[in-house]
């Protein structure tokens, strides 16, 4: 007869038995995972190490073309702009390098431009202050929106028409000097040529860009559209700066322009100044607009190519 004993032993033996297939079972299968994770990480470390040296050799390939394009720059804008007048209006926060190098460009086409004019962050009306700061240099009246617009069309004026005479000049002043003095203008440039700037009809480009401070705040469209009612041949270019990941697409700064059925007929637009490309679009832009020829340049939505296309 089977006593309790002999139950006992069988049952201890069964479950070291199944407790022993586990042990040997895990190590079996730990080894198999671990011998497929070291193969996938041997396969993205090749995979990564493929990807970095693709991107090596894009890089290399744009900074050859950049030293190209660089090279011939001079050759693609020489005398396009040859005696003409260039205001050029920067908003503050676009990365002045970038506008430095855009007055550059311009001047190596010949353009008289004085300096650099920079709307500052004031032109947003924040407060009553600031309204009233701007309603006193200019005699806008109105809702704040109102005064600036109608601000900004007495300095669109300003920069098409010139300097005041010398006796309208004594009974009201010069426009860009009360800006200035208001806080709403900044200037990199020799004042003594913005005092006379110009005796003849300017051409105008604003320059805003992703980190514009004013981009978000419909200043870049206000402005824009004073100058096209102002009759000015304006070009309006985008510093692009990709930064991070929630950075905007390029172009982002300049599509309510672009969208904009009627200022988008009478201006034109490049979202690439912050590349050699750009400048030189920017150049034959102004250029073709002499020729009333409106465009859309860079690679962002509604940009019509990289540069104008050329005329005959």
């Amino acid at each position: 007869m089977i006593n309790f004993r002999f139950h006992l032993i069988s049952l201890i033996a069964v479950f070291l038995a199944l407790g022993l297939g586990i042990v040997v079972g895990s190590t079996v299968v730990d080894d198999a995972i671990v011998d497929r994770l070291e193969r996938d990480i041997d396969e993205v470390r090749t995979e990564s190490a493929e990807r970095t040296r693709e991107n090596d050799e894009l890089r290399d390939q744009l900074a050859t073309a950049e030293r190209y394009t660089e090279d011939v720059a001079p050759f693609a804008v020489e005398a396009r702009l040859a005696e003409i007048p260039v205001a050029v209006i920067a908003e503050r926060g676009v990365d002045d390098d970038r506008v430095g190098d855009t007055v550059d460009m311009l001047r190596a086409a010949g353009a008289e431009i004085p300096g650099v004019l920079w709307l500052e962050p004031s032109w947003k009306l924040e407060d009553v202050e600031e309204v009233r700061a701007l309603k006193e240099a200019t005699g806008a009246t109105g809702s704040k929106v109102a005064a600036r617009a109608l601000a900004l069309d007495a300095l669109a004026t300003r920069l098409v028409e010139g300097p005041p005479a010398a006796g309208e000049a004594a009974e009201s002043g010069d426009l860009i000097a009360a800006l200035r003095s208001a806080g709403f203008l900044g200037y990199d440039g020799d004042d003594a040529a913005l005092a006379e700037f110009s005796a003849r009809p300017a051409r105008a480009l604003l320059v805003t860009g992703t980190r514009s401070e004013l981009g978000q705040d419909g200043v870049t469209l206000a402005t824009a559209r004073a100058f096209a009612e102002a009759g000015v041949a304006t070009v309006v270019g985008e510093v692009y700066e990709a930064g991070d990941e929630n950075a905007p697409v390029q172009g982002a700064t300049l599509a309510p322009i672009r969208t904009d059925d009627a200022v988008a007929d009478q201006i034109s637009t490049v979202d690439h100044l912050d590349v050699v490309a750009g400048r030189v679009a920017a150049v034959l832009a102004l250029e073709d607009l002499g020729r009333s020829v409106v465009g859309h340049y860079g690679y962002g939505s509604d940009a019509g190519g990289p540069l104008p296309e050329p005329q005959s």
